[in-house]
């Protein structure tokens, strides 16, 4: 027997409408069509008479545009509004929670959003080669700053960390902070935003901003405005964009995770403190090591794409 084919109660919201067919409960429901209404431009046979998996198929699949998601696709969106839709309806059967057609609207959004954001380029398999990656001094008058954001598995306990560097490569200041609960990527704006703070704190007018993660680099430097509006971390963008261009000069770079082993050490202490935040004035004895290999030059091996 096809899925569509079993047998369903009448809708758990109107009643007498229909069935409650797993179609009608991601399409057809009076009550989940405003949902996809608003995400605009749906083709004619959107609502067509077409079983569930073809339709299904062409929706995750649909390079269309949104209206309401400028630059994102209705692929990226209908898995995850279709996911929400479905997770809430569940929790209102089962549990009597209020079906939210507004809060769906806005958490799948949001959701859409970052994935769009985290999606690489599409580009054919690279050639590959190792090189030697280090960390590197800052042209003389600069500092530089190095950042990162840890977070204990799938929304575990963060932090986020950092430390400031003369242009001999030799310690200034260094900071941790005990997030909490929070994404990877919010503790990696994180990072930046409390880094950038450190300088301006000390009145540091040229900087070097160094971080190994790609996707939050894309995310200060994107041209794409209007979509970052929409963003959940939104604020926290803006404020280090915000702070990036009030020093006298400062440069956004990415570097390797083996040219940021500093940061790395700095997070074995950032997690396990009790403490919000904490500035070092001298590196502590976790991070010594690191930087005198940093200081005196030390290359790791990396496999790089060409």
């Amino acid at each position: 027997m096809a899925l569509e084919d079993q047998y369903y109660p009448t809708c758990h919201f109107t009643l007498m409408e229909a069935p409650e067919t797993i179609i009608h409960i991601l399409r057809d429901c009076s009550k989940v069509k405003p949902i996809w209404t608003r995400v605009g431009n749906i083709a004619p046979d959107f609502y067509f008479d077409i079983s569930m998996k073809p339709w299904i198929k062409i929706w995750s699949l649909s390079s269309r545009h949104t209206d309401v998601l400028p630059g994102v696709q209705w692929r990226d969106v209908f898995p995850i509004l279709s996911w929400s839709i479905w997770s809430t309806r569940d929790k209102s059967v089962m549990e009597g929670a209020k079906f939210n057609t507004q809060a769906i609207f806005h958490r799948a959004k949001s959701l859409a959003i970052e994935f769009h954001f985290s999606l690489p380029s599409p580009l054919r398999k690279p050639d590959r080669i190792d090189i030697l990656v280090g960390w590197k001094p800052p042209p003389s008058g600069f500092f530089k700053l190095n950042t990162d954001g840890l977070v204990l598995g799938n929304l575990g306990l963060a932090g986020a960390r950092g430390l400031l560097r003369h242009s001999n490569g030799s310690w200034f200041r260094g900071f941790t902070r005990n997030i909490g609960t929070t994404s990877s990527v919010a503790a990696k704006l994180w990072g930046v935003r409390d880094g950038l703070l450190l300088a301006k704190k000390y009145n540091i007018q040229k900087l070097i901003i160094e971080l190994d993660a790609k996707a939050v680099l894309d995310l200060l430097m994107s041209d794409n405005n209007t979509s970052l509006c929409y963003h959940p971390l939104s604020a926290l963008i803006i404020d280090c964009r915000s702070l990036i261009h009030s020093f006298e000069e400062a440069r956004l770079c990415h570097i390797y995770r083996e040219g940021n082993f500093c940061t790395d050490n700095l997070a074995k202490g950032g997690t396990k403190t009790l403490n919000s935040y904490v500035e070092y004035f001298s590196p502590p004895s976790f991070v010594v090591n690191q930087l005198l290999a940093d200081t005196w030059g030390v290359s790791f091996p990396r496999a790089c794409n060409i």
